[in-house]
C-alpha cells in the first residue's frame, strides 16, 4: 500500500482514490461512509477550476501592469 501512495508512476496512470477504495473493499473493509457526495464533489470540481481561472487572470493581469511599467520608465 505504502509504495502505491509514493509511486510517481503509479500516480500517473491511475485514479488513486478509486484504486484506493478498491482495494480496501477487496480487504472487506466498508469504505462506504467516507465516500463523499455526488454535489460535493461536483462543487469541489467547480471550485478548482475557478480557483485557476483566477489564477490566470490574476496572473494575466500583473503581467500587463508590469509592461505598463516598464513602458512609463522607459
Amino acid at each position: 500500500m505504502q509504495m502505491i501512495g509514493s509511486s510517481e508512476s503509479l500516480q500517473q496512470e491511475y485514479d488513486m482514490g478509486d484504486l484506493l477504495s478498491y482495494l480496501m473493499k477487496m480487504q472487506g473493509a466498508d469504505v462506504a461512509e467516507f465516500q463523499k457526495p455526488k454535489d460535493l464533489m461536483l462543487f469541489q470540481q467547480q471550485l478548482t477550476a475557478w480557483q485557476q481561472a483566477a489564477a490566470m487572470a490574476t496572473k494575466a493581469e500583473l503581467l500587463s501592469v508590469l509592461q505598463c511599467l516598464r513602458f512609463h520608465n522607459q
